[in-house]
């Protein structure tokens, strides 16, 4: 799991503020300039200027499936 604004910035932990991420995503997260952020409780993926020079937003995950 991965805290959207991190725990230690006063982030909460709620699943509102949260993130699945595997092992690898979750470093990369951490280490390589990515941004992570919820928009409208889903979640959206900055990637770093090497990969994407204009940091243009993607959706990430999958679709919410009603419990």
């Amino acid at each position: 799991m991965h805290h959207i604004h991190h725990w230690l910035d006063g982030g909460h932990t709620k699943v509102e503020n949260m993130v699945l991420l595997c092992q690898h995503h979750h470093l990369v997260i951490h280490h390589d300039h990515c941004h992570l952020e919820m928009i409208d409780g889903l979640p959206w993926f900055t990637p770093p200027p090497w990969i994407d020079p204009d940091q243009r937003p993607r959706p990430g995950g999958r679709p919410r499936v009603p419990l």
